[in-house]
């Protein structure tokens, strides 16, 4: 698989190059395209563009979302690229889905702080599926890589599995799509809420989410004790005018352990000094703060990055 399905842009950034001089190409890996990560890590370009005009470029790409980001920065395809804590892990021993990767090649940025990609399993708002138990037999589409996960580990409280029901890999937009035009029953993705896609679809046909419930979320607690309990408030979305309860897991950045120290520090400044920015690109990056910032690290924080924090006094 081509580790980066679709450019979604590519941001040749500043001012013009002098002749024989050649600014460092920083590449971020993201997820779907128009979902939350493709336009925060935009976002962080343009901020880097006005700290530091003229010294970079940048290729922010967009990706299925945490797994092929961290595949990408395993094997040195990308600088920089989220995921969820789980896959870091497993990138960073080279088990899973990474078994056979040189192991020990990514390290950890920061946490995106708030909520965490929380798990969305959506009906259409006239659907007669009412609980999760309810997906028995049914038609799901759900993200591909770590969020075929997600979804089986929300349904197994119920005594769910992907033998149950037939079970359809798509990207996002397909997602949402599907289940506009009635192709899925139900449709299922991991993403810190309101996200760009599920609110366009709340908007243009309207839809239901399922409340996984409180005791199901204790169990894939004990059996996950990385992720913890979200609850979706009322009307995050139009059209759902309850709590949701389901789970997440942070997201956090990466990159690849041979990043420059420099280059890390650098975004990592930018990033933590700049709050009310990351806030105007999207209303979730208001999140991303030093107070959270190294929350949810389980593999090494980067030196460039780890050199930051203890210069303001987050770590010793």
């Amino acid at each position: 698989m081509k580790l980066f399905k679709v450019l979604s842009v590519l941001l040749i950034i500043g001012v013009m190059s002098t002749v024989g001089y050649t600014k460092t190409v920083i590449r971020f890996t993201t997820g779907p395209l128009g979902a939350y990560n493709q336009t925060l890590y935009n976002g962080v370009a343009d901020l880097m563009n006005k700290a530091y005009p003229g010294a970079y470029s940048f290729a922010v790409e967009n990706s299925t979302g945490s797994t092929e980001n961290a595949r990408a920065l395993v094997l040195g395809n990308a600088d920089f690229g989220p995921a969820g804590n789980d896959v870091t892990i497993a990138a960073y021993n080279a088990t899973g889905d990474f078994t056979g990767m040189p192991a020990k090649k990514i390290n950890f940025v920061f946490c995106h702080g708030g909520m965490g990609a929380a798990l969305h399993i959506a009906v259409p708002k006239n659907s007669g599926i009412k609980t999760v138990a309810d997906l028995k037999g049914k038609k799901v589409g759900v993200g591909t890589g770590v969020m075929t996960d997600y979804f089986l580990q929300g349904i197994a409280p119920y005594g769910l599995t992907d033998a149950d029901m037939k079970i359809v890999k798509l990207s996002l937009a397909d997602l949402c799509n599907g289940l506009s035009d009635g192709t899925l029953d139900a449709i299922a993705y991991g993403t810190p809420a309101p996200a760009t896609n599920f609110t366009d679809l709340a908007v243009t046909k309207g839809f239901r989410l399922l409340d996984i419930g409180e005791a199901a979320v204790a169990k894939i607690l004990e059996k996950y004790p990385y992720k913890h309990m979200v609850k979706i408030p009322a009307n995050t979305y139009p059209g759902v005018d309850y709590v949701v309860t389901t789970f997440a897991q942070w997201t956090v950045l990466c990159c690849n352990a041979d990043v420059p120290d420099e280059i890390v520090y650098r975004l990592v400044k930018v990033v933590m000094e700049n709050n009310p920015a990351l806030k105007a690109i999207h209303p979730n990056a208001a999140d991303i703060t030093l107070e959270r910032s190294v929350d949810g690290a389980k593999i090494p924080i980067h030196p460039g990055a780890l050199k930051y924090y203890k210069e303001v006094g987050r770590v010793k």
